[in-house]
């Protein structure tokens, strides 16, 4: 199956220039996380091809529907800097993530967008995505990224939280945030190197 049999292409000029630049900005993302830095002692692990079932599944209970398309490829593309939680073999939880590289005023910045953290049910509470975005903290800052950026759900009060509790500025709520039509806030944290 092609790329283009699954994606789907925007029909209007404008939307299909964003489409373009999108994936251009993934490429260029995909570059830099091959270049990453790790801390020597990492409470996670780079997620594996054999991964993808148990992530699967966590996101689909976390979310109540299965990751489409997109967080396939990001899982995929960015797998450096996808992440699980592991005890004793067992997936505990997830942190996916991608880059963005932008410019702002003439100077270039690298952003690292949060695209999904999540931890199975049985062992929420525990403090397992505190740690997860915390390593991420770690490792975004030794690789001189800039911000870290998450969409978060208005109706995920312990998602708005752990964001609040890991530095993450919230912004909004903005109304139809999402493509469902739910409200959602943008949660900014500014890493100072």
């Amino acid at each position: 199956m092609r790329i283009v049999d699954i994606c789907s292409i925007p029909k209007s000029t404008s939307n299909y220039i964003t489409f373009l630049r999108n994936i251009f900005l993934d490429f260029r993302g995909f570059l830099i996380s091959r270049h990453f830095q790790f801390p020597s002692e990492m409470n996670l692990r780079q997620i594996n091809k054999n991964d993808l079932k148990v992530i699967q599944k966590i996101y689909q209970t976390a979310f109540g529907e299965s990751p489409g398309i997109s967080f396939r490829l990001y899982m995929k593309l960015f797998q450096r800097i996808c992440y699980v939680y592991e005890t004793n073999g067992c997936i505990l939880g997830y942190l996916n993530t991608y880059i963005r590289p932008y410019s702002l005023n003439g100077k270039k910045i690298i952003w690292m967008c949060e695209s999904s953290v999540a931890v199975s049910p049985s062992s929420r509470g525990m403090g397992i995505a505190f740690l997860m975005l915390s390593e991420n903290n770690k490792i975004a800052k030794l690789n001189n990224i800039y911000c870290i950026y998450a969409d978060v759900r208005e109706d995920n009060p312990a998602s708005l939280s752990l964001h609040k509790k890991c530095g993450f500025q919230l912004k909004g709520p903005y109304p139809h945030h999402y493509k469902d039509g739910s409200s959602g806030y943008v949660a900014i944290n500014l890493l100072d190197w």
